[in-house]
């Protein structure tokens, strides 16, 4: 909750200020920094988050996230439009630190919260599921927020979302193990060397290298799907195929995140590199513009990949929780964080620029072969589907050459 609330208030400050100063700079500086901001903080966690009390830790990190929420709410409500951009964004950064640590501290719990092997797998599917509908659904909510309650009512709910969040840390029937610190991290580098370094021992790492370049991948293309889908829907279907798309996605997460509390799965890996299969074969289908044309199929693919979503996520979060012993996920877990919203941040920028720059250009080409212009299509959302393609084959190329060292590491693995 305190998760969304955060999120939904970040993208609905970003789109106010768009508002108020019609600069696109606006916006997107909220969405930067609000990145960096993670990536700064999570040398600090990955180092000093195992020697700290989990509970005081998130009670303390919520609480400065509703500081922050209400010296937002002084400085814009009573600013009367002369805020300055840079405290904001320096408040924002400040706000998305806490929820970083709040983050790296609640998957790093699981394991000591929910011992049992079967609710283990459920718990963690449940967070990552969480997770997912939080970047799912926080654009659209402070959007929705920010247009028709307006920035009261966006600041209201960021507020009892971290009023709810404290309530619900304080009341948790917390066991007495995760009460303490843990023991000092052992961690896959010697402290001294620096973060950085030991991002690329991870990647070098013989057991999570494979599953950290996965979750990478998927990091990746998520982002682009994030941008790139809706701009094909927008551009090429319509505005009003945009909320129809929404409720089916939307039905197919929830049978996702069903699936997975139901069967418990016992063989996580295999789940993944199935879902990420589909998934790839899905966005490579996009290439063909036939598909646009043939509605039952075209639904029938957001529905499976939607489905495929939560069950992805939940079996990532699963392998890492096994393969990474208790005293050593907060340190662990903040590089996988970073290598992952490094990630998101190259989908990003790299597929956007990508479909911009390459793809469309390409396809006014008079040179292209009738056949496959023919076959690619060229209306205003197609160089967005053919980009989507280009992540899917990203997505299939890493699964394939992953697979092998993930089984082997997985089989090998002690619980």
């Amino acid at each position: 909750m305190s998760n969304l609330g955060t999120q939904a208030s970040l993208y609905g400050i970003g789109l106010w200020l768009f508002q108020q100063r019609l600069q696109v700079v606006d916006f997107a500086a909220v969405a930067v920094v609000v990145t960096l901001a993670r990536l700064a903080i999570l040398p600090v966690l990955g180092k000093r988050l195992a020697t700290w009390p989990r509970r005081r830790t998130m009670f303390v990190a919520n609480g400065i996230g509703g500081c922050v929420s209400g010296a937002l709410a002084l400085l814009l409500l009573l600013g009367e439009g002369r805020q300055p951009l840079a405290l904001l964004l320096a408040l924002m950064a400040i706000s998305a630190a806490a929820e970083a640590a709040l983050v790296i501290t609640f998957s790093s719990l699981i394991t000591t919260l929910v011992p049992e092997a079967g609710a283990q797998r459920r718990a963690a599917g449940l967070f990552a599921s969480s997770d997912g509908i939080v970047l799912t659904v926080a654009p659209f909510l402070g959007a929705a927020l920010a247009s028709h309650v307006g920035l009261q009512g966006l600041l209201v709910v960021d507020g009892l979302s971290f009023v709810w969040a404290c309530l619900s840390v304080l009341c948790a029937p917390w066991p007495h193990s995760a009460l303490l610190p843990m023991n000092r991290l052992r961690s896959l580098a010697p402290v001294a060397v620096g973060f950085f370094s030991q991002m690329a021992g991870l990647l070098r790492h013989a057991s999570l290298g494979p599953l950290a370049r996965q979750g990478m991948a998927i990091a990746f293309v998520y982002a682009g799907c994030e941008v790139l889908f809706p701009a094909w829907l927008v551009a090429g279907m319509g505005a009003e195929r945009l909320s129809s798309t929404l409720v089916v996605s939307g039905m197919g997460y929830g049978l996702g995140v069903l699936l997975w509390s139901w069967r418990r799965p016992s063989r996580p890996l295999d789940w993944l590199l199935w879902g990420a299969l589909i998934q790839s074969a899905l966005l490579i289908g996009n290439a063909l513009v036939v598909f646009e044309h043939l509605p039952p199929i075209w639904w029938l693919g957001i529905l499976l990949f939607s489905v495929s979503t939560p069950i992805i996520m939940a079996a990532l979060q699963v392998l890492w929780l096994e393969q990474v012993v208790s005293r050593d996920q907060p340190n662990c877990f903040a590089l996988r964080f970073s290598l992952e919203w490094w990630s998101r941040i190259v989908g990003f920028v790299g597929l956007s620029a990508l479909a911009d720059v390459f793809v469309g250009p390409m396809l006014r080409w008079q040179a292209l072969p009738g056949w496959l212009a023919s076959g690619v299509g060229s209306g205003p959302g197609r160089p967005m589907a053919l980009t989507l393609a280009i992540g899917g084959w990203v997505l299939l190329l890493t699964t394939i050459s992953q697979a092998s060292a993930l089984h082997n590491f997985n089989s090998q693995a002690q619980p």
